[in-house]
């Protein structure tokens, strides 16, 4: 939903993510405290991924793009498997952590943000907040296999979907074709896909801008071009009429 702006010469609306009758923002806010508490740089990763996928057209779950969810989910898959600084993942996998406990839910709703763990607080970061974005696009932009591999907190290492998770197969338009779609575990319901909301428009997309993301840091880009906001072509091609 997009709230009308109340501050005075403000016309830009405020994007606001509505759930009703589901525990998805709980387990999003649990992800998010945890992670955040092993590894203070989570937040603000996840904060800027998903500013990149609002501004380019890639979370609206409505039109078949994968919702925030999955976002915070892939760059946290991102910080434990491909971010490494010492030879060392960033995160750890969530299986058999406090992360994924029922203690952990409580406390990401009720209790103050706790303190990282010693080891990750005497630690000098070595790759800031924009290296670690650069990184995160150009992870799933080359290395991720999007139809063989799975994302997976949980284990937090790289693989084929495990036997539990439900894969969605994409159906295209003419009725025929079908491709593998995205494999995103939800580390709190095993079986549950949260991709499986992709269509093949979406994904032809979500291709096209992790592309296109890659291509600007590979060039040099400014985060300024990477969060320019996407129109679809047919507005494009009339504003350039316009013009």
């Amino acid at each position: 939903m997009i709230a009308p702006s109340t501050m005075d010469g403000c016309e830009q609306g405020i994007p606001i993510n509505l759930s009703v009758n589901t525990v998805t923002p709980i387990y999003n806010a649990v992800v998010l405290s945890e992670c955040g508490r092993m590894e203070p740089r989570t937040k603000d990763l996840v904060l800027l991924v998903k500013r990149w996928a609002k501004d380019r057209g890639l979370c609206h779950t409505a039109k078949g793009h994968l919702p925030p969810y999955a976002w915070t989910l892939l760059a946290v898959y991102y910080l434990q498997v491909a971010a490494l600084e010492d030879d060392q993942p960033l995160l750890p996998p969530l299986e058999g952590t406090r992360a994924l406990s029922a203690q952990a839910a409580k406390g990401a709703l009720q209790e103050p943000p706790a303190e990282p763990p010693a080891e990750r607080e005497n630690r000098t970061p070595q790759l800031s907040i924009g290296e670690l974005f650069r990184g995160f696009l150009q992870f799933y932009a080359k290395d991720f296999n999007w139809r063989g591999e799975a994302v997976s907190v949980r284990k937090g290492k790289r693989g084929a979907p495990d036997i539990k998770v439900h894969i969605h197969i994409i159906l295209h338009d003419d009725g025929k074709t079908s491709e593998v779609g995205p494999s995103v575990e939800n580390p709190f319901e095993a079986s549950s896909n949260v991709g499986n909301c992709t269509s093949a428009a979406s994904l032809r997309h979500l291709q096209e801008e992790l592309k296109r993301a890659e291509t600007l840091c590979a060039e040099g880009g400014s985060l300024t071009e990477l969060l320019t906001p996407w129109a679809p072509a047919e507005a494009e091609a009339v504003g350039d009429e316009v013009a």
